[in-house]
């Protein structure tokens, strides 16, 4: 659990020569990815804090940063004072630190912190019940705390309760925590003030890890000592070390970072190596297999840079790409998932990355002049590769130019990324080449009117929509046809919404625009999904006592299905389809109010919400659930030719007037609103919208939003 800094092999002490935007990904219940939320990133995300960041240090869940006009800057978990701000609350975005303007290097343990003037004065702060802040005490501080009164301190890293630091005469000073031998002076006392590790003066890099230490010297050897349980100081025992050991004969190291159990580090070749546990791939070697001693990961001299946490890695290459492995159960990897990885993958796509610092689950970075994005979908239009084929983060297959390339309301980089505020919709089934329909379902359990009962949806009632609108001959980016409902219902897993709903009598006093709805789904409808989901609330009957069996926003994003005792798959299935239906834009008639149209071969009609569409130009319906295609006839009930039926031609004619004879220039009301006027069919498929989910609640809706009420329920299906 750590910390610390980027090691380059370029300088001691990670100078940069511009300014920088700061971007993090992983863990963020503190918010130590610094942009002000706490839901985790699976993806490098900008903090959108400024774009003169110079200097990084994670922590355990917290970050200290240094900005243009060497101002200091943290935030994250700050329950020991470690942000050194002077309170112990937690601050999700960078907060100044005090008003110096001459800091030169920063640090960050596991919760504790120090930093360096520009005069060389070493200044320390946070958690200090070890003595790893080193004032001579085992008291907290919550305040930068200066250290001694020497100003020759040139760098500073930290491990999870000790410090080491070099001084401009080469010399290395470690204090803190001592039990595993990690100060390195022979013994395991604590030390609470900045104790010399031997005689040496030529130390230039230190990289303390969680309970061990190694480091640096201008001949290029490597020395480790501390714990040693996997393996971690690489002298190729499990034998803890009270004092610097070498490792090995090479004298080409140029930089090294500790990580809990395992180590890595660069030669000045430029290839990383790695030693310690390795159970969740955190070495890199394409196993999970220990090692005791190095272990080339890379061969080549492309790497410049490399750092460790609690149970992975990053590493910087030259070409300026990021790369990680190992553990990513909170998605420190940066590649989209959570899935941990034993050989290098890449984070993300940009190729100007500049810094890399690792925390304990997570990662902070910087970067020079953003990529282009052309279309503000937050993909990079070099990974935007037009292809049709999502192959990977870094190559999408989606249009570079338009933001939402499959057209179904939700952004590329919502859908590859994760929106802004941690939502993960890959995770769910969303793709950027075809669309999708996500729809969160909570519902009442009830016992009026009949025996007890739920109304949460059925597998088989969700199987049933979602086929119908799979099965829609519309086209797709990916050559695909059809529409991906991914509905939540509780099921578990990446569907963790869906909830029953606390009610005492099973129904709302009023409809989707009413107190009741909006407080049930303030109440159980996560706020980051606004925007992205329909919220399909599922009462025993809504406004009190009505009969009706839905209301619905057109267009919008909330709709109500209440069924009261007569909620069989079929009228389920067909009821939330034909409510969605609503939301998306469609009306009874298609794209009109006019009702009950035979030839308007829908479940949006009302002749066909509960009977299914006629698919044999036999009206009524058949069962099956469909919008329309729009390819029926125009009726014409002035002039009416029975021949011709709903479909055309001569084979399905239709006795509008039940006369018993089919014959032409019949005048007859067909769908009984005595308007006697032409009724045409309408294309849903092809008219289906998808700016409803930018209704809000509470705030301003859609101008044109209506409320749709619908008719009753049939009691015999």
């Amino acid at each position: 659990m750590r910390r610390w800094r980027v090691v380059l092999i370029a300088s001691a002490v990670s100078v940069l020569v511009s300014s920088c935007q700061l971007y993090g990904w992983g863990a963020n219940p503190y918010g130590q990815l610094g942009n002000a939320l706490t839901e985790p990133r699976l993806f490098p995300t900008q903090s959108g804090i400024g774009d003169d960041w110079l200097k990084l240090a994670a922590g355990g869940g917290h970050a200290c940063g240094i900005r243009e006009g060497a101002t200091l800057w943290c935030w994250g978990n700050n329950a020991s004072g470690q942000l050194g701000d002077g309170t112990t609350t937690n601050r999700p975005s960078p907060s100044q630190i005090g008003a110096a303007t001459n800091w030169k290097h920063v640090a960050s343990g596991n919760s504790h912190g120090c930093a360096i003037r520009k005069a060389g004065t070493l200044w320390c702060w946070g958690e200090n019940g070890q003595g790893q802040v080193g004032d001579g005490t085992t008291t907290n501080r919550t305040n930068p705390t200066r250290i001694g009164a020497d100003t020759d301190w040139a760098s500073v890293d930290l491990g999870v309760d000790h410090s080491c630091a070099i001084r401009t005469t080469g010399s290395l000073w470690c204090w803190g925590y001592n039990g595993q031998g990690q100060v390195g002076d022979g013994t395991t006392t604590n030390r609470t003030s900045p104790t010399q590790i031997g005689a040496a003066t030529n130390w230039q890099r230190p990289g303390p890890g969680s309970y061990h230490t190694c480091a640096i010297r201008t001949t290029g050897s490597l020395w480790c000592w501390g714990w040693n349980s996997d393996g971690q100081l690489g002298d190729g025992t499990t034998t803890n070390r009270t004092t610097p050991t070498q490792i090995g004969a090479a004298t080409n190291w140029a930089g090294v970072a500790g990580g809990r159990l395992h180590t890595c580090a660069l030669r000045t070749a430029g290839a990383p190596w790695c030693w310690g546990d390795n159970a969740d791939g955190q070495l890199g070697d394409g196993t999970t297999t220990p090692h005791l001693a190095p272990v080339e990961i890379s061969a080549g001299s492309s790497w410049k840079a490399v750092d460790a946490g609690t149970s992975f890695t990053c590493a910087l290459r030259t070409a300026g790409t990021a790369w990680c492995w190992g553990a990513n159960g909170s998605g420190q990897l940066g590649d989209g998932t959570t899935t941990s990885r034993d050989t290098p993958t890449q984070s993300g796509v940009a190729a100007n990355w500049q810094l890399l610092s690792v925390g304990a689950a997570f990662t902070l970075g910087l970067r020079s002049d953003g990529d282009p994005d052309s279309d503000g979908d937050r993909l990079p239009d070099q990974a935007e590769t037009s292809t049709g084929v999502f192959v990977s983060i870094v190559d999408t297959g989606t249009n570079p130019n338009v933001a939402d390339t499959d057209g179904d309301g939700i952004d590329d980089g919502d859908e590859v990324l994760g929106t802004l505020d941690g939502l993960s919709l890959a995770s769910m089934g969303a793709s950027p080449l075809k669309r999708n329909i996500l729809l969160e379902f909570d519902w009442f359990d009830d016992a009026n009117e009949c025996a007890a009962h739920s109304h949460r949806p059925t597998p088989a009632a969700v199987a049933t929509f979602e086929a119908a609108f799979a099965g829609a001959a519309t086209p797709n980016p990916d050559g695909s046809t059809g529409i991906d409902v991914i509905s939540d219902y509780g099921q578990g897993g990446a569907f963790n919404g869906g909830n029953l709903v606390a009610d005492t009598d099973g129904v709302i006093a009023g409809g989707v625009a009413g107190a009741d709805f909006l407080d049930a789904k303030a109440a159980n409808f996560a706020a980051n999904r606004n925007g992205y989901f329909h919220y399909v609330l599922l009462p025993h009957r809504y406004n009190t006592n009505s009969t009706s069996s839905g209301q619905a926003e057109l267009p919008g994003d909330d709709l109500i299905v209440s069924l009261y005792c007569f909620g069989t798959t079929t009228n389920v299935a067909n009821t939330i389809m034909h409510e969605l239906g609503h939301n998306l834009n469609l009306r009874h008639g298609g794209n009109l109010n006019t009702n009950y149209k035979p030839n308007y071969n829908s479940v949006m009609n009302y002749r066909y919400q509960f009977p299914g569409v006629d698919n044999n130009c036999t009206p009524p319906g058949n069962g099956v659930l469909d919008y329309s295609y729009g390819v029926r006839i125009t009726l014409n009930e002035n002039n009416l030719d029975e021949q011709a039926g709903i479909c055309g031609g001569t084979l399905f004619p239709v006795d509008w007037d039940n006369n018993a004879i089919i014959s032409s220039g019949v005048v007859f009301d067909v769908n009984g609103d005595a308007l006697f006027q032409l009724l045409a069919d309408y294309n849903d498929w092809a008219n289906v919208s998808f700016g409803g989910l930018g209704d809000g609640d509470g705030n301003a809706p859609l101008d044109t939003v209506e409320i749709v009420t619908e008719q009753d329920v049939p009691t015999a299906r």
